[in-house]
């Protein structure tokens, strides 16, 4: 009886694994982190610095990274160079490095006139994170030409940012 049952739940799972892309969901649901191939939900704050657009519409075209990170977070913290190297290194290319927080701004100015980066931030940003029911930090959510979710990861192990530094260059050369 057990056999028969994992036998079924295999068969069942198969059959959901092999469904078209086409069935695949396209547009995330509110509060719920975008999955790869969905489309993310905007995105809004208030602008603190860098020169690229709190918004995933004015940035069509463009390979995003959002960051959601938080000040008082050490793995974030420790992120922001990376990211800062990346956005260096591919802004001209069609780069957008987004770091995203539900903080005040006095307080993000504050943390960036110690750790400045060049990359865009945005404070005050707890509608975004709740869009993209963000659970942990940092959260970044890789994004295509395309405008479609092509890498989420949470927290900030070297394999996943490895995987990030692979990943950029690849979508840089797809066209929108």
């Amino acid at each position: 009886m057990v056999r028969l049952g994992l036998g079924l739940a295999i068969v069942s799972l198969a059959g959901v694994l092999s469904l078209p892309a086409a069935a695949a969901p396209t547009r995330a649901r509110p509060g719920q982190m975008p999955a790869v191939g969905a489309t993310p939900p905007e995105i809004d704050g208030q602008s603190v610095s860098g020169t690229d657009p709190l918004s995933l519409s004015r940035l069509q075209g463009r390979v995003v990274i959002l960051d959601f990170w938080a000040t008082w977070c050490g793995p974030c913290r420790a992120v922001m160079p990376f990211l800062d190297r990346m956005h260096v290194r591919h802004h001209a290319q069609g780069l957008s490095v987004v770091g995203l927080t539900a903080e005040p701004v006095p307080r993000v100015r504050q943390h960036l006139e110690r750790a400045a980066v060049r990359y865009t931030i945005g404070a005050a940003a707890q509608q975004t994170m709740q869009r993209y029911a963000v659970r942990g930090l940092p959260t970044m959510v890789v994004i295509g030409r395309g405008g479609k979710v092509r890498m989420v990861t949470h927290g900030a192990a070297p394999h996943d940012l490895r995987h990030i530094e692979r990943l950029i260059p690849r979508l840089l050369s797809e066209a929108p």
